[in-house]
């Protein structure tokens, strides 16, 4: 996982454990619960065979405060993993 991750960060690579070789999943992604409740889902790409890795844009994890984010991967077989959640806080910025 990062370490400060702020709002208007682009190019931060936020990383989750899945625990499960992921390299044959036809989906991996990081679904996140916002400090609102509401739900978003990250796009991800597999590194180290078990982690989904997300590169944090403008307009992704762009509200401060405490999210919850999971690893959520398909196989083509209709395995379907989520994985365990963990909380990530993302700090305000005086530019935001």
């Amino acid at each position: 996982m990062a370490g400060v991750v702020k709002v208007d960060d682009v190019g931060t690579l936020i990383k989750l454990d899945s625990g499960v070789d992921l390299t044959a999943a036809s989906t991996v992604e990081i679904v996140a619960r916002n400090p609102s409740g509401s739900i978003e889902t990250l796009s991800a790409s597999v590194v180290e065979t078990t982690k989904a890795q997300h590169v944090k844009a403008a307009d992704t994890l762009d509200v401060a405060g405490s999210w919850e984010l999971q690893v959520h991967a398909v196989w083509g077989t209709g395995e379907d993993l989520s994985g365990d959640e963990v909380s990530l806080h993302i700090y305000g910025s005086l530019r935001s």
